[in-house]
């Protein structure tokens, strides 16, 4: 048996921690995801002056807290992939959001005066990603004891957010950036966000 990227410290109880070891790929996680609900299209307006104009696509999707565990937490998670290698986090961070992509058209489909063209291009953006609704669980985020022993993520950001293993049911899908013709416009800032989840476990 292959030893798991890593391990969970008292903070995570031994019944949830085997539960998360249990999962045996990220493609069995990836099912239980899309096993969701999704909230209507919202766009949001950029507020940085190199993207004036711009805005993207964002929509909540809502899992079952298991599911949730297993697609933050677990060694075969979404940041596992990105541990492993930041290719491997772009491959699968892809494959997950095209996907949900039909059903994020449908829950796009009532949104007034906005074409599902926009949409498609802003979620097939390379910048498009999925992540944890981090509002939603700041508590957990910063709790003062780490609860995953990995040590990359601990050289690198001792006390980061990435070795929390936060539980919740809300993720979100947030699109690259589009201007006004609907071209996809890269913001310069976020360009590190593989290196930084690989270096961290935590997108910032």
């Amino acid at each position: 048996m292959v030893a798991p990227l890593w391990h969970f410290t008292s903070k995570v109880d031994s019944q949830r921690a085997a539960a998360l070891y249990a999962w045996p790929s990220f493609d069995q996680i990836a099912d239980a995801v899309l096993d969701s609900s999704i909230d209507p299209l919202y766009w949001e307006d950029a507020t940085a002056l190199h993207l004036k104009g711009c805005n993207r696509a964002c929509f909540e999707v809502r899992v079952a807290p298991d599911a949730y565990d297993a697609f933050f937490n677990s060694p075969h998670g979404y940041r596992g992939q990105y541990a492993r290698s930041e290719s491997a986090g772009e491959l699968v961070n892809r494959r997950l959001l095209d996907a949900l992509l039909p059903r994020l058209l449908l829950a796009a489909d009532d949104h007034p005066a906005l074409a599902d063209a926009r949409v498609a291009k802003s979620l097939g953006g390379a910048q498009a990603k999925i992540w944890i609704v981090e509002s939603a669980v700041d508590t957990q985020l910063l709790d003062p004891e780490p609860s995953i022993v990995f040590p990359a993520w601990e050289f690198n950001a001792p006390n980061g957010q990435g070795l929390r293993a936060p539980r919740g049911s809300r993720l979100e899908v947030k699109g690259a950036w589009v201007d006004v013709s609907g071209c996809v416009v890269l913001n310069p800032t976020k360009t590190r966000r593989s290196s930084f989840i690989y270096q961290t476990g935590d997108s910032k």
